[in-house]
């Protein structure tokens, strides 16, 4: 999702706005289901969880805001924002599958993205 809004050479601020913009997005899809802090939570776990950890996110899980977030990305390299970006985006998403299952999380990005995406293998097979 990110690499797909982001132009082709970008610079860190433009990997920082739409990582914000996609996760901005998604806490307001999730948060009516587990509430505004449970999501917040969610992202802070999921800040804490990024492995390799990217040098912009160590320490960001105890603020955990997107303000943070986007500094930190800014502060890196264009490659390494991105890089950085979508191994959060990944965990956050494995993390959320795992809290609220695999179909409800493929249908709340589903809405957010819906031009994005391909069918999952598991609504093929229904």
């Amino acid at each position: 999702m990110i690499r797909y809004h982001v132009e082709s050479a970008p610079a860190s601020a433009d990997v920082a706005s739409v990582a914000v913009r996609v996760f901005k997005q998604l806490l307001n899809g999730i948060s009516p289901l587990l509430g505004q802090a449970a999501s917040q939570a969610l992202f802070r776990r999921s800040v804490k969880l990024t492995e390799p950890a990217p040098a912009c996110l160590r320490g960001l899980h105890q603020e955990g805001t997107l303000e943070a977030l986007a500094a930190g990305l800014r502060a890196q390299e264009p490659e390494a924002a991105m890089e950085a970006s979508v191994a959060l985006l990944v965990t956050y998403l494995h993390l959320l599958a795992n809290f609220i299952g695999e179909r409800l999380t493929w249908r709340l990005v589903e809405e957010a993205w819906p031009d994005l995406l391909g069918t999952p293998s598991w609504k093929t097979d229904e």
